[in-house]
């Protein structure tokens, strides 16, 4: 079977949630194609970390580079002799309209639920272009029952054109490193332990303000709030609540961290926390739990489908319940202890390998018209 791939996601350098996605997906299907016939279709060549061509798995870079998934991509499939089977697009702009069956991912539709978080004309081209794609696509993927559920009662899509492919973790990567690495990446980043971290890109809907009030409620000035990730979208007030609550000697934001460096970072915290508002997923809940790392995060959305009873779970709009939880998973050292047991066997139910086999089996369905 021939499957085409639209790998713009994965093929950019620093790459967070989708493009995360996107890559290790692609990797985990490279080494399932088995005997399919693979074409990654891009407007850039493709960067170094993609899975390497061969008679099975080619790459096409093609322009103009402007609305490329609306129209370029579209004009290409159609001109193509060998057309693919079906289309996969792991996100959720599919092309604007295709001559073979497509199949698109969802992470989560956060816009529908906190629409003033998003700027007009990203909201817009968020409700508009992904609901096209849903509409056309023959299969949809979720990266959780929740996100699922979310679009089937959002969109009103019949369940059966949903399916779940749950994302994994890089557990050669994501694992328990040695004090001396630790220490390293502690220094490039001025940090001093202990410290709690929190993983994702600065946006309203990770609730940093919270987790910066509840944080101050520790009273604790032995302990550092390490928030790593790049600036995503109205983060200024992120940036300034810390010294608004008198706590910014407390507070370090390291921005952007590259992705060979959180293994370490997660290795040498003490708790690693999630508040987010809405989540489709949560993949930094696995890595944590693959380094060791006790676990706190918000019981909304997907996120307790993924940590199950490996996390503390508590009310998001509670800074006193999340200050609560942060205390127990730093000072109980019985909680600490079955909390990494916990999260330790919670891991082995995720692994790219089983995302690809799940991605791989819908693919083939759409391609020889098994629809049902």
């Amino acid at each position: 079977m021939r499957i085409g791939i639209d790998g713009n996601e994965a093929n950019v350098r620093n790459r967070v949630g989708v493009g995360q996605f996107a890559l290790h997906l692609l990797r985990s299907l490279h080494a399932k194609r088995g005997a399919h016939q693979f074409t990654v279709y891009l407007k850039q060549p493709p960067l170094e970390s993609m899975p390497p061509s061969d008679e099975t798995w080619q790459y096409k870079v093609f322009g103009p580079t402007f609305f490329w998934t609306r129209f370029a991509l579209p004009i290409r499939l159609f001109q193509e002799s060998k057309k693919p089977d079906v289309f996969f697009t792991p996100s959720h702009y599919g092309p604007l309209f295709s001559p073979v069956p497509t199949v698109v991912s969802v992470m989560d539709i956060a816009y529908e639920f906190f629409p003033t978080y998003f700027g007009k004309k990203d909201l817009w081209q968020l409700r508009f272009w992904t609901k096209q794609s849903l509409n056309t696509a023959s299969r949809i993927l979720a990266i959780s029952q929740h996100t699922k559920d979310d679009l089937v009662e959002t969109y009103s899509i019949d369940p059966n054109r949903v399916s779940i492919a749950y994302p994994g973790y890089e557990d050669k990567v994501f694992y328990k490193r040695p004090a001396e690495e630790i220490e390293k990446v502690k220094e490039k980043y001025q940090i001093k332990s202990p410290y709690v971290l929190f993983i994702g890109t600065l946006q309203p809907r990770k609730n940093l303000e919270r987790l910066i009030d509840a944080f101050q409620k520790l009273q604790k000035n032995d302990v550092t709030l390490v928030i790593a990730g790049k600036k995503g979208w109205l983060f200024d007030q992120i940036l300034t609540h810390a010294k608004t609550v008198g706590i910014e000697k407390q507070v370090l934001f390291t921005d952007f961290v590259p992705e060979e460096e959180l293994p370490a970072l997660l290795s040498g915290a003490s708790v690693f926390v999630l508040p987010s508002l809405y989540e489709g997923f949560g993949i930094p809940i696995l890595e944590a739990f693959g380094c060791g790392v006790p676990v706190v995060c918000s019981r909304v959305s997907s996120l307790p489908e993924v940590a199950g009873d490996a996390a503390l779970l508590f009310e998001p709009t509670d800074t006193d319940e999340i200050s609560a939880a942060l205390a127990k998973a730093l000072y109980d050292t019985n909680e600490r202890q079955r909390l990494m047991s916990a999260g330790e066997k919670r891991i082995q139910s995720f692994s790219w390998d089983f995302t690809a086999q799940q991605t791989l089996r819908v693919l083939e369905e759409v391609g020889h018209g098994n629809l049902s």
